[in-house]
Order: C-alpha cells, then sequence, then structure tokens
C-alpha cells in the first residue's frame, strides 16, 4: 500500500491538478477533456438524480484532485461530497479547492456502514488486483445505504489489452492499471449484491481519440466531423476504451 501511494503522489507531483495527471498521460489535453467532459455528463446525468433526494454524504472513491466532485456538489449542492484517495497531494489539492478527502486505500476504507447516500469510483476499481476487487466491491456495499446508487466506470479489457499489444505493450506503466471484460464486470457487481440499473460506454469517442493518436492529429476537425455521443444511447461495447455502470446497494431503498 505504502509502494502504491508513494508511486501515485509521484505522478500527481509531476503532472499537477491536471486531467492528464488522472487520464491518459499520453494524451493531449483536449482528447483527455473530451473524455473528462464525458465522465461529468455520466454524473450529472445520470448518477446525481438517482441519489436520494433526503441527500446525505456521498462518496468519491479515487477522487484525484476532485474534478468530479465539484461536478456532482454543483449538480446537487444539497449532498455532502467526501473524496478518497491514496495519494495525500491529491488529497491536499481537494482540500484546498473547498472539499474534503480522506487520505486511504481503497482495499481498506474507513467509512460507516449504511453511511453513505451514494458512491462513484470513475476509474478507480482498475488499479486493484483482480482477488480484490471482489472484495472492494464488498466494501462499498456495506457503506452504502439500502438502495443507494453506485456509479462505476472503467477501461474496457479488450480494447486496452489490443491497444497495448499493437503498442508492444508500451503503454504499460506503474499507474496504467487495466480493465474488465464486460460480463465480467457486470458479474463482479452482481456477486456483490448490487443490481444493474444502467449500462454503457464510448465507443464513438473511443475511435475518434485512437485515430487522432489521443488527440495529438486534427482532433478538433474530427470532432465536428463526428459528433458527440450521448451515454443514454448504450455503448457497452469491446470497442469502448471507457465503460459504466450504473448500480443500485442490495437492500429495500430506491
Amino acid at each position: 500500500m505504502n509502494e502504491n501511494r508513494q508511486t501515485w503522489d509521484e505522478r500527481a507531483r509531476a503532472l499537477g491538478a491536471t486531467r492528464r495527471g488522472v487520464l491518459f498521460k499520453g494524451f493531449t489535453d483536449e482528447a483527455n477533456g473530451r473524455l473528462h467532459d464525458w465522465h461529468a455528463w455520466l454524473v450529472r446525468e445520470m448518477f446525481a438524480p438517482a441519489i436520494g433526494a433526503e441527500g446525505g454524504a456521498v462518496l468519491d472513491l479515487g477522487c484525484g484532485y476532485g474534478r468530479l466532485s465539484q461536478t456532482l456538489a454543483t449538480a446537487r449542492p444539497d449532498l455532502f461530497v467526501v473524496g478518497q484517495d491514496i495519494s495525500g497531494w491529491y488529497c491536499q489539492r481537494m482540500a484546498e479547492a473547498g472539499g474534503g478527502a480522506v487520505l486511504a486505500d481503497l482495499r481498506a476504507l474507513p467509512f460507516r456502514p449504511r453511511s453513505m447516500a451514494g458512491a462513484m469510483a470513475i476509474t478507480s476499481l482498475m488499479y486493484l488486483d483482480r482477488p480484490e476487487v471482489g472484495a472492494a466491491f464488498a466494501q462499498i456495499a456495506a457503506m452504502l445505504r439500502p438502495g443507494a446508487p453506485l456509479l462505476i466506470v472503467d477501461p474496457g479489457e479488450e480494447l486496452r489489452s489490443l491497444i497495448g499489444r499493437l503498442a508492444g505493450n508500451r503503454v504499460a506503466s506503474a499507474t496504467g492499471g487495466r480493465g474488465f471484460q464486460r460480463e465480467e464486470y457486470i458479474a463482479l457487481a452482481r456477486a456483490a449484491g448490487f443490481e444493474v440499473l444502467g449500462k454503457g460506454g464510448n465507443p464513438r469517442d473511443s475511435a475518434l481519440l485512437l485515430a487522432t493518436a489521443g488527440g495529438r492529429v486534427g482532433l478538433g476537425l474530427a470532432s465536428r466531423l463526428a459528433g458527440r455521443q450521448r451515454p443514454r444511447a448504450g455503448g457497452y461495447s469491446p470497442l469502448a476504451l471507457h465503460r459504466w455502470l450504473l448500480l443500485k446497494a442490495p437492500g429495500e431503498g430506491r
């Protein structure tokens, strides 16, 4: 755990509170901005409305510097958004921005049972070893109120591994993580008692970003020609860089 924390602190200090620090290091700011905008859309339009009207505390797992905590707080000002991250540098940045963050490992969350009205884990589970993912889902289920929503977003392993093979595995890094197969992702959530409320991905944006070499070649023109895919249109595809699940925690609830 200390080694992971040191590795992430080094990356955070090197890249700062930027999208390249928490998304794709090899993508341009514009390309990562497009991916961030899609994540923010999911948080604002899919996750925020699913949180109960009674409000409460909502957890941003792997919050980084708080890029999506801010989106949620704006969409639902009645909520108290709490961040969790393994990097002390990121937790400090989130605190300076006016949010609250807890320095903790995703494998050992320090939150009380049934204390959270919702949680989101955007590109966070991808950094766990496979045997640890089921235990993390179980921890998250335990700290959520019955029926509370969980939004997760992680890479699709089919496309991620293909890119790795084409690049001769040069894309691997200590903070690179790995993705999930389509059915595996759903099976892991259901094994912890979660119900799947919605799912999707970004295959069209993925093709655009890959065709422009991570935004380095003609992304602006290609974006205007291709337009933007709406997450509600589906896209839970092996050709998606990122896929999402909206889940409902076990137990009675909304």
